[in-house]
C-alpha cells in the first residue's frame, strides 16, 4: 500500500500587506488568485513562526477549507468550505478585500465601480441590480481604463481614488441585448468562472494596477430600466453625497472625516443619474458627458 504524497505547503506574501497567507495542497488556487491581480507582488517567503499567516487555506477531500480572523469559529469555517476552485477563488477574493481594508484604517472604501475618463475617475456607487460590473467591462471594451468594479478606496488626505488591481467579475449570462462586439470582448478575456460567476481578465492597458491614484471627476447613479434609450441627467449633489456615504464601509474612520472627505469628492465632481437598458447606449452617453470633447460644467457645492 503506497502512501499519498505530502501536500505542498506554501507561505505567500501579497503586495505590501504585512502578514502572509499559507496555502496547503492548493497550488491551483494560488495560481488562480494570481490571475485576478494586476500590480501585486505575490511572492513565496519562508515560514516565520513569529509572523502567523492571516489566512490559511487547505485542500481537503470535501473541498477548500479557509480559516482567518474573519471566519475563525468552527461553525463559520464549516459554512465557508468551498467545493469548487471558483467558489474558493471568490471566497479568497472577498477575504483579500477584508484584509486590505483592515490594513488601511485611514482610508475610505466605497462599494462601487470606477473608470478613467481623461485624467479623472467617474465613480458608479453600487445600486441594487444596476449592472455596474457589466457596465464596467463594457467601458473597458470601449477603451476606458478601469479602476474597479466593486470596491474603490478613497484617500482621506488627497481625496483621490486608488486602484486595487483586481479584475472585474460578472454574473452570467450576459444581458440579452449585449452586442456581438461586447460578447467577443468578454470571450477573449474569459477567466475563471463557474455557473453565475465569471472573472474577466482585463489586460494591463484596460485595468489600472494596484496603487494607481486619480482624482474623482464624476459621480453617476445607475438605474436599470427594461427598455428605452439611455438618459443621463444632472442629479442634486446632495443626493449623490447621500448615496456615496451609504456605500462607504470604512471601519475605523471617524464620521466627521468620512463626511468631509466624501463632501470634498462630490463638490469637485459632476453628478448625474444614468437610466439605461443597454450598456452600449450607456457607454455612449457617458462618453458624451465625460469624454475629451465634453463641456466642463463648473463644480457645484453639495448641500449638507
Amino acid at each position: 500500500m503506497t502512501s499519498s504524497p505530502p501536500l505542498s505547503v506554501r507561505t505567500v506574501r501579497f503586495g505590501g500587506l504585512a502578514s502572509p497567507v499559507r496555502f496547503t495542497g492548493c497550488d491551483d488556487l494560488l495560481d488562480a488568485v494570481r490571475t485576478l491581480l494586476r500590480g501585486w507582488a505575490v511572492d513565496d517567503v519562508p515560514a516565520d513562526p513569529a509572523v502567523p499567516p492571516v489566512i490559511r487555506v487547505r485542500r481537503t477531500p470535501r473541498g477548500y477549507r479557509r480559516v482567518s480572523c474573519w471566519i475563525d469559529r468552527p461553525s463559520r469555517v464549516r459554512a465557508k468550505l468551498r467545493r469548487t476552485l471558483v467558489e474558493a477563488l471568490c471566497g479568497f477574493h472577498s477575504e483579500l478585500l477584508d484584509w486590505y481594508v483592515a490594513a488601511h484604517p485611514d482610508t475610505l472604501f466605497v462599494h462601487g465601480a470606477a473608470a478613467m475618463f481623461g485624467r479623472k475617475l467617474v465613480v458608479f456607487p453600487a445600486m441594487a441590480h444596476a449592472g455596474k460590473s457589466t457596465l464596467t467591462v463594457h467601458l473597458a471594451a470601449a477603451g476606458r481604463r478601469i479602476f474597479c468594479d466593486d470596491v474603490l478606496p478613497i484617500e482621506t488626505t488627497t481625496h483621490r481614488g486608488v486602484a486595487l488591481g483586481i479584475v472585474p467579475r460578472l454574473r452570467p449570462p450576459l444581458p440579452a441585448g449585449a452586442s456581438d462586439a461586447f460578447r467577443r470582448f468578454v470571450a477573449a478575456r474569459e477567466g475563471h468562472g463557474h455557473r453565475n460567476r465569471l472573472y474577466v481578465s482585463l489586460r494591463s492597458r484596460e485595468l489600472a494596477p494596484l496603487g494607481t491614484t486619480a482624482p474623482v471627476g464624476g459621480v453617476v447613479l445607475l438605474e436599470r430600466q427594461p427598455k428605452g434609450k439611455a438618459m443621463l441627467a444632472p442629479v442634486d449633489p446632495a443626493d449623490a453625497l447621500e448615496t456615496i456615504i451609504l456605500q462607504n464601509f470604512a471601519r475605523d474612520v471617524p464620521a466627521v472625516k468620512i463626511l468631509d472627505t466624501l463632501d470634498h469628492v462630490v463638490r469637485h465632481a459632476r453628478c448625474f443619474r444614468l437610466r439605461y437598458s443597454r450598456t452600449d447606449d450607456a457607454v455612449a452617453r457617458l462618453d458624451e458627458a465625460f469624454g475629451a470633447r465634453a463641456r466642463r460644467a463648473p463644480a457645484r457645492r453639495a448641500r449638507r
